[in-house]
């Protein structure tokens, strides 16, 4: 009975184990599905939609405009603290910032 409660235990761990790389893990994984959002120019929608705001701020973060991105971050965060995406949003974040840093062996001016 020990052996089986070990072998169900390291099956739980192998499970757990991933080798995915963070380019690999996409938007669209996070939402389940990859469709296009039509919405038409004059929509409220382009301000309040968390997907929409999610895309608007990947779109940035892949173009390397982070300044933009951390700020659609930051909306998405205020305008939709309780969603599901609010922790991805923070880490991006903190990425956003991190990549925006100089390397250690340059000097500062």
């Amino acid at each position: 009975m020990q052996y089986i409660i070990y072998i169900l235990f390291l099956f739980l761990l192998a499970g757990c184990s991933s080798s995915r790389s963070e380019s690999s893990i996409g938007l669209s994984n996070l939402f389940g599905k990859e469709e296009t959002v039509q919405v038409p120019e004059e929509s409220i929608e382009l301000n309040y939609d968390p997907v929409l705001l999610m895309q608007r701020a990947e779109a940035y973060y892949v173009n390397k405009s982070y300044p933009e991105a951390i700020e659609e971050y930051k909306r998405f965060i205020k305008i939709h603290p309780a969603h599901k995406l609010t922790g991805y949003a923070q880490y991006r974040i903190g990425m956003s910032y991190f990549n925006q840093m100089k390397e250690v062996d340059r000097d500062p001016e």
